[in-house]
């Protein structure tokens, strides 16, 4: 094992303010002394793929004290790479230590992790534009969503069940509708289905883990269809399903547009789905209306059974 108390590259100061999201291994973190922006260890593959959906809090100690001493465990492998890297602060007010975060690393190499583990960052809180649509709908809803997109020029591929393991299959358009629609008990088919307007080359290695999976589709011009939550309200069940796209990504600290092309089918998608739909629950949410009035009765609608204001 490997230790290691990261400075500011700016100042040379080490106490600084922590911003992490634990399950997705990546951290921001700011100088205290000169208020320099770093992302630590590899977290700028990651790090505005994963805070589109909610910037995380500063961490506290249990002191209220924000400041802290970041400690960086490195374990590496036979051949020197780093397989696993645990990250820990000690407070700079009450001397505390606490563990915080893990991260598995499964590339190579790594020496830059160990050499240079922050990386200036201008500006950590970019935002971009990402959607992400909620339906609660049939399985048939959602097939017809799949045929809409391939009556826009729209090839698929699928994360799909072959025996006791998930592979990706490339799709044909009817593959895609018949993949989608299928349902026998809670079995689940396929994990996610992409529209692509202009076919993608698509390998495992890059959807294998769920981080790299959601920077996959945030990065190319992809709309991702997910497979159904099981939802319980009260005596009742429903199917939610998710429809995630976005029209732009963040390059080197810069937002990004993706393709006129791409932003028109997502604006018709949208469009399309407001007039299947019911979009009674708000914005980017569209319903099945049966399934609505089932799962939530009058709870989204005012006492004259009309959508309420």
């Amino acid at each position: 094992m490997t230790q290691q108390r990261p400075s500011c590259l700016k100042c040379g100061k080490d106490a600084f303010e922590l911003r992490m999201l634990k399950d997705e291994a990546v951290a921001a973190v700011r100088c205290v002394a000169c208020g320099s922006h770093f992302l630590l260890l590899d977290s700028g593959e990651y790090w505005f793929d994963v805070i589109q959906t909610g910037y995380p809090r500063v961490t506290r100690c249990s002191c209220k004290s924000t400041a802290f001493q970041l400690q960086l465990e490195y374990y590496l492998r036979d051949d020197g790479d780093v397989e696993f890297v645990r990250m820990g602060t000690r407070c700079t007010a009450c001397r505390k230590s606490q563990r915080r975060m893990s991260a598995e690393i499964d590339y190579s190499p790594t020496r830059r992790l160990l050499e240079k583990p922050l990386t200036r960052c201008k500006n950590p809180e970019i935002l971009y534009d990402l959607k992400e649509l909620s339906l609660y709908a049939r399985a048939a809803d959602i097939a017809r969503v799949a045929e809409y997109l391939a009556e826009q020029g729209c090839s698929f591929a699928g994360v799909v069940r072959q025996r006791d393991d998930w592979v990706l299959q490339t799709l044909s358009p009817d593959q895609a509708a018949e993949l989608i629609a299928r349902k026998v008990s809670y079995m689940q088919f396929y994990l996610q289905v992409y529209a692509m307007p202009r076919r993608i080359v698509m390998t495992e290695a890059a959807i294998s883990t769920s981080r790299k999976e959601s920077t996959f589709w945030k990065r190319h011009e992809v709309i991702q269809i997910d497979a159904p939550f099981q939802i319980d309200c009260g005596c009742r069940t429903g199917q939610l399903y998710y429809i995630r796209f976005s029209n732009e990504f963040i390059d080197g600290g810069k937002v990004v547009a993706k393709s006129g092309r791409f932003r028109k089918l997502t604006d018709g998608l949208v469009a399309w789905l407001g007039t299947e739909f019911v979009t009674w629950r708000g914005p980017n949410c569209f319903d099945n209306e049966q399934a609505h009035r089932r799962l939530f009765g009058k709870q989204f609608l005012g006492n004259d059974g009309k959508p309420a204001k």
